[in-house]
């Protein structure tokens, strides 16, 4: 589970969300962002968008992250949300428990302020317009 998320459900049947992911790399690798996308068991896309190295003076590191999930036939859920950084040492974990709340509110105004969540949640429903079928709610 990420932190500060914004989800979505869209009302959409694709028959593939490598599609959706595809457009979401090509878009923010065009804006000069780092990204990664990897399959998950239930045949979604998680998708890393740059790494965001917060000035938190506590060895932090965040990572954005766009979610894809078709729960059912005829809907995709996105979900943007923030990450820590798995590869942290001990004593940056440990420093974190008591240091957590600062650093996300720094982390999550970096992404706020570069409207990374809504941008992402706007590639994802453009790209689902073009690969997708829209459905009746």
């Amino acid at each position: 589970m990420g932190l500060c998320e914004v989800s979505q459900t869209l009302p959409y049947m694709v028959s593939s969300l490598s599609d959706v992911a595809v457009d979401v790399v090509a878009h923010f690798q065009s804006k000069g962002f780092k990204t990664d996308v990897a399959s998950t068991p239930t045949g979604g896309c998680l998708i890393e968008i740059e790494s965001i190295e917060g000035d938190l003076n506590l060895g932090t590191k965040a990572v954005f992250k766009v979610a894809l999930e078709k729960p059912a036939y005829n809907r995709v859920v996105a979900r943007a949300f923030i990450d820590w950084d798995r590869g942290q040492g001990a004593a940056t974990r440990t420093s974190m428990l008591a240091f957590w709340p600062v650093a996300l509110l720094q982390v999550w105004g970096i992404v706020q302020s570069n409207k990374m969540d809504h941008e992402a949640m706007a590639v994802v429903e453009q790209s689902l317009r073009l690969h997708g079928v829209p459905m009746p709610l």
